[in-house]
């Protein structure tokens, strides 16, 4: 039996972003935006570990959302895949105003926040949010399926028009941890 490689994608995809990146993109960032206490926290997704001449560990934006833009691309057809290259640019554009904005503030240093900032942060927030249902949207059409659920608009209707819950996710961050912990995949099981 030949199995679809589009399909077989959108399907892991949309594991992994229902589970991980779109619901650590409502339910951590845009909450760690709206409090500048918070922002060291932020500054920290955007900083790559021992990167020296480009080598080391990519950023957890990078590793989370822009790679795996970058990999689903190179894998569809190509007017999908310019599509999806769109609104990677669109996303990381979005998330390069919002590194900016949050920019030296750090974790448990007193820093003073530009007034502009803060609307600044979640324009950004806003741009990256509007890149990945971009993104969503396209990987839906190809695949057929209507599975990747788009990200809404900030607002006091946001979580319910979301429709994802944020216990579970919580959940699935703590035995994600508790397999780091027990020493990966292979031996948490």
């Amino acid at each position: 039996m030949l199995i679809d490689p589009i399909s077989f994608l959108s399907g892991i995809l949309t594991i992994y972003f229902k589970t991980k990146s779109a619901d650590f993109y409502v339910f951590e960032l845009q909450r760690q935006l709206d409090d500048v206490s918070d922002w060291g926290e932020v500054g920290q997704l955007f900083s790559s570990a021992g990167a020296r001449g480009g080598q080391g560990n990519p950023s957890r934006m990078e590793r989370e959302f822009t790679n795996v833009f970058r990999i689903v691309g190179l894998s569809m057809p190509p007017d999908a895949a310019e599509e999806m290259r769109d609104a990677q640019f669109k996303f990381e554009k979005g998330i390069g105003i919002l590194s900016k904005a949050t920019a030296g503030v750090r974790r448990d240093l007193p820093v003073e926040v530009d007034k502009n900032a803060i609307p600044l942060a979640k324009a950004g927030w806003e741009e990256g949010r509007q890149g990945i249902n971009d993104f969503f949207k396209v990987m839906n059409d190809v695949s057929g399926v209507n599975e990747m659920r788009l990200i809404p608009p900030a607002g006091p209707k946001q979580l319910e028009e979301y429709g994802r819950s944020e216990r579970r996710y919580v959940d699935l961050k703590k035995k994600i941890k508790l397999c780091q912990n027990r020493g990966g995949p292979t031996l948490c099981k």
